[in-house]
């Protein structure tokens, strides 16, 4: 019997542009990020789909606030902060689902671009190729087989969520 699993993928809201005495890492989300995560918040509650029950959230700050905005969605979902997420490429999000107990049918990961997209692309690359993933957004994957094994084409972009 093949299982479904759902794959969110959600991009941190937009950071804050000042950077001249923060690294990176440290930058917070803007008052612009911080609104439009507010609007992720409601467009993905009124989405038709099971919360997630496992978060895998990068740990920095913008990540990590963009958390703090969303769970109250979600607030029975194990929550891991990884440092590993920051700024991962493709592989890095592959590892990640892999280490991912199969007991959790439905697991989000807020990161960063460029990954997320290139990772949603790679999962869904005949129905989402062409689609970005903006700051504050959100793919949502439907995946058939394997838990958290994942290969190019393994899912089918379900929804996006793009402010």
């Amino acid at each position: 019997m093949c299982m479904t699993y759902t794959l969110y993928l959600v991009r941190h809201g937009q950071g804050a542009n000042d950077t001249t005495r923060l690294y990176d890492f440290q930058r917070p989300l803007s008052h612009k990020g911080i609104y439009k995560t507010g609007e992720l918040k409601r467009k993905l509650a009124d989405l038709p789909l099971d919360p997630p029950e496992c978060i895998l959230c990068s740990s920095a700050l913008r990540a990590q606030q963009t958390y703090q905005l969303l769970a109250p969605l979600y607030p029975n979902a194990d929550v891991f902060i990884k440092d590993s997420l920051y700024l991962a490429p493709v592989e890095r999000l592959k590892e990640a689902l892999e280490n991912i107990d199969p007991i959790f049918k439905r697991v989000m990961i807020i990161g960063h671009n460029k990954g997320l997209e290139e990772f949603m692309h790679y999962l869904s690359p005949t129905n989402g190729p062409d689609i970005p993933l903006k700051t504050a957004s959100c793919g949502v994957l439907s995946i058939t087989g394997r838990p958290w094994l994942l290969a190019r084409g393994d899912g089918q972009l379900e929804h996006v969520v793009n402010l």
